[in-house]
């Protein structure tokens, strides 16, 4: 049975019938032009029009989730260039005309700084996006469309606004609708587009083809076979059906080969039919496009030089990858720089400082549009840290110093490489405590196919069941593997065999020093803070955190002893790690629907893991994790 499955997947994807072909668009909001503009397509210069993408995630790292990268981006821009302007033997080289408009990454932002024209936007606090993304109309569920543009959108009259999501009306960024966008202006910041961040990706089975098909939408032209309910042949093609005279009246096409009326072009890139057949535009299409350019979206090319770089050298410190907060003094730090300017800056060196110390990574032969990751192996980070990138040639130095801060949590480092087998969407797997069923760390399930993930967090003292369940009931025998360490020490998992549900469990104990004692609060500094903790714990008699000279109370004589350490800033604190690790408890021999299993009633626990009194209802205003029948959810009170 699992051997048709795989043969059926591969062949629907030779097919190439695409997702996009059956998405249900929301209603087109016609803003149209003032006055028509008649155009000659042959008589047009080509324009280029500045792109702003705006990566609206919800706390992923750049390069996972949503959070796609500037690589990716700019390869998907060069996708629908090569479609707009029908490059010869590229993707666009079609039976269309070239459309006589480019699209640049912008190079300018709305102040006339240096811009990579990316910008990512962390929307984890606003709960309807999290829960359901964005929504096209009151009528869907999640964020409000343009609440979500006003928290990005750049100048609407100098920028294509393209908006990057996780989902859109709760479509778990798979089936429904892949993007949208208004037609013609706006003349605010609903303007632009909205794409799934997975339909950004150019694949062999994604070509850019639904991107292409939005960016008509924004330049005012609608879908082949708007307003058409029959083939009847239109009395004024002008005024009827999309209103372009050589697209011939058809109802909506889904597949290349079957018309749904004897004229169509199932070719036209504003069609349903799927990615392999689209690859044109008409002359009356890209005529109207400019007619749109010269009157409601003229600023967008003329006199404007946001594709104009304003420095020919430019590179950014773009992002920080680091954990806060974290379990081990000790962590790596990625820097990514990003070539802003159109020249190539020879060398680089990316110089972080950290308690003191200061560490220094070379870079060389930075180019545009290219990013470059300098990795800082085993940095004592405890509070504040900065980054700063430093070359002679730099240009503009507003983009080259980034900061962070690290807080330390005693705890274990655990890490995992979990390897799905090819029926990953059968496969999902948990890490739970085993005092309070709350998930620490989740995935799955995912798309078919052999993958390998990595994953850590910090783990404090205590025992974990670590779960996979699989739906099939017969483990992940097709190229599974589970690799897991903590603070660096290999478990061994053994996840042959057939079973439903695999329980492996083990247990951590950790002892943290510091080199400080009179850091309390373990933050790396003898501060403010340690002398509140240090009042509020005088006169305090036996065992006290506070009692630094050991004679069983808190009193002068540690205030004394505390002046000694006030204001160090390079404490070290570090974490010892014991642990154990039992055979596999339970190995279940049908399958088990975990969602089903009660225990008792729910848990409730704030952002910081702590467990809070129920009922809902009696919850302050916040954010919360619920753990009801073994699963896990954020709520929200209001």
């Amino acid at each position: 049975m699992k051997y048709f499955l795989f043969v059926l997947t591969i062949l629907s994807s030779l097919l190439g019938v695409a997702q996009e072909c059956v998405v249900i668009r929301p209603e087109v909001k016609t803003m149209g032009l003032s006055n028509r503009v008649e155009v000659n397509l042959d008589d047009v210069e080509a324009v280029t029009l500045p792109i702003v993408f705006h990566i609206m995630h919800t706390g992923q790292a750049i390069g996972e989730g949503a959070n796609i990268t500037d690589e990716q981006i700019i390869e998907m821009l060069g996708q629908a260039n090569e479609m707009f302007r029908k490059v010869p033997g590229s993707v666009g080289d079609g039976e269309g005309v070239d459309t006589k408009i480019d699209f640049c990454i912008a190079q300018r932002d709305p102040d006339g700084n240096p811009t990579t024209g990316v910008t990512r936007h962390d929307l984890s606090g606003i709960p309807a996006y999290v829960q359901d993304g964005v929504a096209t109309n009151s009528l869907q569920s999640g964020m409000d469309d343009l609440q979500m543009k006003e928290i990005a959108c750049w100048d609407v009259d100098r920028y294509v606004n393209i908006y990057v999501v996780t989902e859109i009306g709760g479509n778990n960024g798979g089936g429904g609708i892949q993007g949208y966008a208004y037609l013609g202006p706006t003349n605010d910041c609903r303007d632009g587009v909205v794409m799934l961040s997975n339909k950004m990706v150019v694949s062999t089975f994604n070509l850019g083809k639904t991107f292409v098909h939005e960016l008509g939408h924004y330049l005012t032209i609608d879908h082949t076979f708007a307003n058409t309910l029959s083939c009847t042949q239109e009395t004024n093609c002008e005024t009827q059906g999309d209103k372009i005279c050589d697209t011939p009246p058809t109802s909506t096409n889904y597949f290349c080969s079957q018309p749904a009326c004897p004229d169509a072009i199932t070719e036209n890139y504003m069609d349903y039919t799927g990615e392999q057949c689209r690859n044109m535009y008409t002359t009356g299409q890209a005529e109207r496009m400019h007619e749109c350019l010269l009157d409601g979206r003229y600023d967008l090319w003329n006199n404007n030089f946001a594709c104009v770089p304003p420095v020919d050298y430019d590179a950014a410190v773009s992002n920080v990858e680091y954990n806060t907060p974290f379990c081990l003094p000790d962590q790596d730090v990625t820097v990514t720089v990003t070539g802003v300017g159109p020249a190539t800056i020879p060398s680089a060196t990316v110089i972080l400082e950290a308690g003191g110390v200061s560490y220094e990574y070379m870079l060389h032969d930075i180019a545009y549009g290219q990013t470059y990751e300098a990795l800082f192996e085993g940095v004592t980070l405890q509070g504040d840290f900065s980054v700063t990138l430093f070359s002679n040639d730099d240009e503009y130095a507003g983009n080259d110093t980034a900061y962070g801060s690290v807080v330390y949590e005693p705890g274990a480092l655990w890490e995992m490489e979990f390897t799905s087998d090819f029926f990953a969407a059968e496969t999902e797997w948990v890490l739970l405590p085993q005092d309070d069923k709350t998930p620490v760390i989740e995935d799955g399930p995912w798309p078919s196919g052999i993958t390998t993930r990595s994953y850590e967090t910090c783990v404090p003292n205590g025992c974990y069941n670590f779960i996979i369940y699989d739906a099939g009931g017969d483990g992940i025998p097709y190229g599974g593997e589970v690799l897991m360490w903590v603070n660096g020490e290999p478990l061994s998992v053994d996840v042959s065999g057939d079973w439903s549900e695999f329980v492996f469990e083990f247990c951590v104990e950790t002892e943290a020093t510091n080199t400080c004692p009179a850091d309390f609060d373990n933050d790396g500094v003898v501060g403010v803070e340690d002398v509140a903790l240090l009042i509020n714990s005088y006169n305090c008699q036996g065992s006290c955190q506070a009692d630094l000279d050991g004679n069983g109370v808190v009193n002068v004589l540690d205030l004394l002893e505390f002046l000694v350490y006030f204001g160090q800033s390079d404490c070290i604190v570090t974490s010892e790690a014991s642990f154990q690790v039992s055979e596999i408890t339970e190995v279940a021999d049908q399958v088990i629907d975990h969602n089903s299993q009660s225990y008792g009633p729910p848990v409730y626990y704030d952002m910081s893991g702590r467990i809070v009194p129920g009922p809902i209802e009696g919850l302050a205003p916040g954010i919360y994790i619920q753990l009801l029948n073994k699963k896990a959810k954020k709520i929200f009170v209001q």
